[in-house]
């Protein structure tokens, strides 16, 4: 199975000017006594505060997510991780971010999470292959292969045209579990064998001794 890189649609991170002031001149009231304190829009400036600082978590959330696919680029899992799931706690409403953090966990063999993080992907958006497959890798290293197949399915359903989902994650799971069928029926027939050997040594014991008993009656008589 080969591996796929980190997804790299994270939206730009809009820099903030580091000149730029704490508070805009123009949004500043003049300490004039012309000006009536009542006719000041306390309203319209609550909304436009509120706006502002939904904007700047937005930003933030930029920030850490393109953070995370830095580091998880550059092997550094665990702390790609943390970036995410700050990022997250702001906005939990992304796909994506899931899904890579699913693959992080893949990487770091830590299966339970990886699962739980790829279902979130898929349950926020159940149409995107991507994360489908990424559900179905964490599944197989569970070794819940008939799962895993299931998973592969769809996202091949989703994205028929991908050569690598089809035979490197769908054709290679589906391999490993008639791999496995097949073993158990070995295993299943080698017991069912091993069974009537013994079966038939054990009659042909009892026999033997039926034998024995009735020529020392024959003898007696």
């Amino acid at each position: 199975m080969t591996s796929f890189g980190w997804k790299r649609k994270s939206s730009s991170v809009h820099k903030s000017d580091k000149n730029e002031k704490a508070f805009d001149t123009g949004e500043q009231v003049e300490d004039d006594k012309d000006i009536n304190a009542d006719d000041f829009d306390w309203i319209s400036v609550a909304k436009k505060r509120r706006v502002e600082a939904l904007e700047d978590n937005k930003t933030l959330y930029n920030r850490l997510k393109r953070e995370g696919v830095t580091l998880a680029e550059e092997g550094k899992y665990w702390q790609a991780i943390n970036r995410w799931d700050n990022a997250l706690a702001l906005d939990p409403s992304e796909p994506s971010v899931f899904e890579m953090k699913a693959q992080a966990l893949i990487a770091l063999h830590e299966w339970l999470p990886a699962i739980s993080a790829a279902r979130e992907a898929v349950r926020i958006k159940p149409n995107w292959f991507i994360g489908h497959q990424t559900l179905g890798r964490a599944q197989m290293g569970l070794g819940e292969v008939e799962l895993a197949v299931k998973s592969f399915q769809k996202a091949v359903h989703l994205n028929p045209d991908d050569e690598e989902l089809r035979k490197d994650d769908l054709e290679w799971a589906l391999g490993l579990l008639k791999q496995r069928d097949e073993k158990l029926i070995s295993e299943n027939t080698e017991t069912v064998e091993n069974t009537d050997t013994s079966t038939f040594l054990e009659n042909d014991e009892n026999c033997h001794q039926s034998d024995k008993k009735d020529s020392l009656v024959k003898l007696r008589s």
